[in-house]
């Protein structure tokens, strides 16, 4: 019997196919050892390597915003941020086209009631622009004036008129009454130059020489300003302004501001040809 039974595996084991793969019982014991081992068979897929994203290089002269700017500069980003949402930054801030009051900001100046506002609105003070307009005013309307003489006044009534707070152009009115910007004019009564400007008012208005156009400029605006002052408290200021320069502050005065015609033609004068020169202001806009 055991005869028979040896001879029936040595058969079965002569007969097996050559190459078929045989089990090896110790290398495989159980089946969680059989789910991890790894087929030779299958195939390894090629893994690319991570991309390294390189970190920028900081940048030693650039600088972010307000953090690192040099001072100077942050103070300009300041001041246009804060002027872009409307606050204020300081006594420095500018002035914005809503604050065009500025005499409440000056103290001592009058308080203006006067419709005819013939101060300086420094929010919409153009120098360039008032001197051509003036300059242009005198060239057209008065041909007889040399260009030189109306390039000298146009720019002393700009100066004078800024220092003073009277517009250049209300002053600018007054010499066109006047003297028709003859520099060299001489009225009868005496009065002498720009602004025809009598003798006795020479000291108290530094006027040494009534023909030379600085000083008559600044002379002439010097006494329209004080003469201002004086009626700062009325509506009328600007005609009671112009009314005591051709009378004298007294004598308006003593008639409580009641105008003869004489005295109210040459006011009207002045002020049509003040118009006049604010049209010629406007179309340098």
């Amino acid at each position: 019997m055991r005869i028979c039974l040896t001879v029936v595996l040595l058969g079965f084991l002569l007969t097996a196919p050559v190459g078929a793969e045989t089990v090896n019982a110790t290398s495989i014991t159980t089946a969680d050892d059989a789910l991890k081992a790894k087929p030779e068979s299958v195939e390894s897929v090629p893994v690319e390597p991570a991309k390294v994203v390189e970190k920028p290089k900081e940048n030693k002269h650039s600088f972010s915003r307000e953090s690192k700017m040099p001072e100077h500069i942050r103070k300009e980003f300041q001041a246009i941020s804060h002027q872009k949402t409307g606050q204020q930054i300081g006594p420095q801030h500018a002035d914005t086209e809503n604050k065009l009051d500025t005499k409440a900001q000056r103290p001592g100046s009058p308080i203006v009631t006067d419709p005819i506002n013939f101060g300086v609105k420094y929010s919409q003070f153009n120098p360039n622009m008032e001197f051509k307009a003036i300059y242009n005013f005198i060239t057209e309307k008065y041909p007889k004036v040399k260009t030189d003489d109306a390039q000298k006044i146009a720019g002393y009534l700009v100066d004078y008129g800024k220092e003073h707070d009277l517009d250049p152009k209300f002053v600018a009115a007054v010499m066109a009454r006047e003297s028709a910007f003859n520099h060299r004019a001489v009225s009868s009564t005496g009065a002498k130059g720009l602004g025809q400007i009598k003798d006795f008012n020479f000291p108290s208005l530094n006027i040494s020489d009534p023909f030379d156009i600085k000083q008559n400029v600044s002379g002439t605006t010097a006494y329209l300003r004080e003469l201002k002052k004086r009626w700062s408290s009325d509506k009328d200021q600007a005609r009671l302004t112009l009314a005591s320069y051709f009378k004298g502050p007294n004598h308006v005065q003593r008639a409580n501001g009641i105008l003869d015609n004489q005295t109210d033609k040459y006011v009207d004068d002045i002020l049509g040809y003040y118009d006049d020169l604010k049209q010629y202001r406007e179309r340098m806009r």
